[in-house]
């Protein structure tokens, strides 16, 4: 996977709505990027190949479909790798999952397509961006 002038195999997801390369973070504490890591407890350490899917303080609600899901496509026929994750999560100040979908095609590398089907609050709580 490549993002800005990076490539690795390793992709690290965070159930925070973090998609990072080279190293992960277990940050909850989103912010208006671009965002220090000292900037107060809870952002923690950021490494520098992240996107921003939909940033916030998300859990899984017990008892519920809710949690993080990938699937990997290879399709020889167009030569082809395709990475989707996807997201239903509760963010920590509401009842209602959001749901939304990162989408990576080793045939354009550097480019994600980031779908949201439901956003609790219309997103108000959360970061974006990349």
């Amino acid at each position: 996977m490549k993002m800005y002038d990076h490539e690795d195999t390793n992709l690290y997801v965070s159930t925070n709505g973090i998609l990072s390369l080279l190293s992960g973070t277990i940050s909850y504490q989103d912010g208006e990027l671009p965002l220090e890591s000292t900037q107060s407890e809870g952002y923690g350490f950021f490494p520098d190949n992240d996107i921003f899917a939909f940033f916030d303080d998300l859990y899984v609600k017990q008892g519920s479909h809710h949690g993080v899901y990938y699937k990997i496509i290879n399709d020889n026929s167009i030569n082809d790798n395709i990475i989707i994750i996807e997201y239903i999560m509760t963010a920590a100040k509401g009842n209602d999952a959001s749901h939304f979908t990162l989408e990576y095609s080793a045939r354009h590398p550097g480019m994600f397509i980031i779908k949201y089907y439901y956003i609790q609050d219309s997103g108000s709580s959360a970061t974006v961006g990349a």
